[in-house]
Parts: structure tokens; sequence; C-alpha cells
């Protein structure tokens, strides 16, 4: 009965922590900055989006003239999606590193698809709310504006003073841009193992997971253990040796990792596509 209290108590202070992150940011950012013009843009399978004027001076998921960075990965993760389509009702995506929207955009391609974005850098954030909005697919998208990490605590993320937003990173040594233009934020940071004991519902199951993190790969995954072994997801990830070296991870160690977990992985550029053998 001690532990069960133990647990509960835990689940409580994570669901408070998400409740309060939510809050704070809605207080400090204008979640209607944008909406009233929005960029059309090309999105995959001709599909058009609107986007945040912003996302010109932003960058990160579309670059200055409102192309999509990485169209291959995100074609990707929607055939993924839509392959296990064909045999659930709707599927679950987690986005971890959502910048300002590609993976969460796929609702605009199927409404059966549910997305759970976390986007630390309250700013880029903003931009992601508004351009969910600017589609209207508020319903298939949650922007949890928190971090991942192995362990709950406090980690300061590293932001570019330039317009390259996609470059933020936990990483203490900086590489991918000067560490002297740059500036910090304080980011609330939990496992994967307990955000999902929270964010969601009773039966449900994630179908995908998307990690770009600039080098903070793999001590996301390592508090995701519990949630891999239990959902079986498809796995996109990062997999930037300069990155890696930010953070101080060696590529052998997510090789061992997904491994032990019977993972097999594919390279698509700088990323891994990872299935499980044990996948549903």
């Amino acid at each position: 009965m001690r532990q069960q209290g133990f647990i509960f108590l835990q689940l409580m202070i994570v669901l408070a922590v998400i409740f309060f992150a939510i809050l704070i940011f809605s207080s400090f950012y204008d979640v209607n900055a944008g909406k009233s013009g929005g960029i059309r843009a090309k999105f995959i399978d001709n599909k058009l989006v609107f986007l945040d004027k912003r996302i010109h001076n932003t960058q990160g998921s579309w670059n200055s003239e409102y192309q999509l960075h990485d169209p291959i990965t995100v074609k990707l993760v929607y055939n993924e999606l839509k392959k296990r389509l064909a045999r659930k009702e709707d599927v679950i995506l987690i986005d971890i590193g959502a910048n300002t929207g590609s993976f969460s955009l796929l609702p605009v391609v199927s409404r059966k698809i549910k997305v759970f974005a976390f986007e630390p850098n309250l700013a880029v954030a903003d931009i992601l709310r508004s351009n969910v909005q600017l589609n209207n697919i508020q319903e298939n998208v949650v922007i949890l504006p928190i971090g991942v990490s192995n362990k709950y605590s406090l980690l300061q993320l590293n932001v570019p003073d330039n317009n390259e937003s996609g470059l933020a990173t936990y990483g203490e040594n900086v590489l991918r841009f000067d560490p002297k233009n740059k500036s910090t934020v304080t980011s609330l940071v939990n496992t994967l193992d307990n955000l999902t004991k929270v964010i969601l519902k009773p039966g449900e199951q994630i179908d995908v997971i998307k990690i770009d993190t600039e080098g903070w790969e793999y001590y996301i995954l390592q508090g995701a253990r519990q949630t891999l072994l239990t959902h079986k997801p498809a796995i996109l990830l990062e997999f930037n040796h300069i990155n890696m070296k930010q953070a101080g991870v060696e590529p052998e160690q997510i090789n061992t990792l997904l491994h032990g977990l019977n993972y097999k992985c594919e390279t698509y550029g700088e990323d891994l596509f990872c299935t499980t053998t044990r996948g549903t």
C-alpha cells in the first residue's frame, strides 16, 4: 500500500507540473499571434498548410521561404502511421522536439492522427500553437511546453541568437553555432515513462515516436524504456554525430540501447528509423 501511495503521488506531481507549464505558457505568450494571416505552404501528399509568418525569422521545421525542412522523413512517419491505421481507428504520434511544427501538422493530412508535441522553447512553442490553430487541428494536437530527458529535473536549453531555432540544445558543449551568441532558457524536463502515465488515456497506444533534440536523443531513450517495451512504437530519431558530441554521447550508446530493446534501424540521411522485432 505504501508503494502504491508513492506511485500515485509521483503521478500527481507529474500532472501538476504539466498543468502549470501549460498555464505559464498560455499566460506569457499570445496564442492568437499570427492567426490573422498565415502563409500558405506545400506539405506532403499535395496538401497545403497555413503557417505563422514568424517562421521567416525562426526557421527550424520550415526554412525562411516556408519550405518544409525534411519532407522525406515527414512522409516516412506518415506512411508508418497510415500503415497502422489499416489495423486501428486512430493513431498516436509523440513529437519530441516539435519546433514550429512539421510532424505535428500531420493531422492536416488525416484527422485520425493524434499528436503530443513537446517543445521546451516557449517562443518557438507559441509559433507551433499558432500553426496548429491556423490549420484548425487543435483537437488533434496537444502541445506540452516542456522537455523530455532521463529524469525529472531542470535543464538549461542553449538557444542560438540567430534564426536557427532548430539548433537549440541541452548539450553543454555547443558545436553547431557560436556559443558566444546564445541565450539560455531554463527548461523543465521529465521522462517519457512518467509523462505517458499522465497524457495517455486507458487503452491508448503510441504508434510512432519522433525525436529531434540536437544530441539529447540518448537520454530521452533512457527515460523511455518502459514506454518502448509496452507500446513498441516505431522511432524516428536524429543520429547526427556532431550533435551527439555536444551532449557527450557516443553513437554506439544509442545503437546498444536500441538493440537491447529489440529494435532494428535503417539510416535515412542523418536520421534512424527503427522498428522493433516484436512490434505490433
